[in-house]
């Protein structure tokens, strides 16, 4: 009997990431590592990366190595605070949840880049590859000023 592994809210696991951690702090969390599965994902993060670039780096690898009970676990040592605010929300919970949460990160769906853009003066993040957008909610969002008036 093969027991099922829980769906992953990756929203949830990215806002978590962006609320417990700078650039500086998830490089060395990754880098200073005890668990093998996430030792690789060190040399995925390019010198100049942002912690927006970091995160999604970090979310599509263990999706596609299927590690996020080792980041997880990492994460709740690093910063039990911000783990315990996110803590109820890291599993899927309904089908549109875990429909959702097991889409494959969008370089996979297209082969392409992905963008990612913090959207200025609101707690949200929007991830996209051009076809498609994801944004996690903040409190308040304000209009994204890089892009033209149309």
């Amino acid at each position: 009997m093969s027991e099922e592994r829980p769906v992953y809210n990756l929203a949830v696991i990215r806002d978590l990431l962006l609320a417990a951690f700078t650039a500086e702090e998830l490089r060395r969390l990754i880098f200073y590592t005890s668990r093998p599965a996430l030792k690789p994902l060190v040399q995925r993060f390019g010198p100049n990366d942002g912690l927006l670039a970091m995160v999604e780096t970090t979310t599509s690898f263990c999706q596609r190595q299927n590690c996020f009970p080792d980041l997880l676990a990492e994460v709740k040592e690093a910063n039990r605070r911000q783990y315990a605010r996110f803590e109820g929300r890291l599993i899927a919970g309904d089908e549109a949840d875990q429909a959702a949460a097991a889409a494959p990160a969008p370089e996979e769906r297209h082969g392409g880049t992905t963008y990612v853009t913090h959207i200025q003066n609101a707690r949200g993040l929007a991830i996209g590859d051009g076809a498609r957008v994801i944004i996690t909610p903040g409190d308040e969002h304000e209009k994204d000023t890089d892009q033209p008036e149309p």
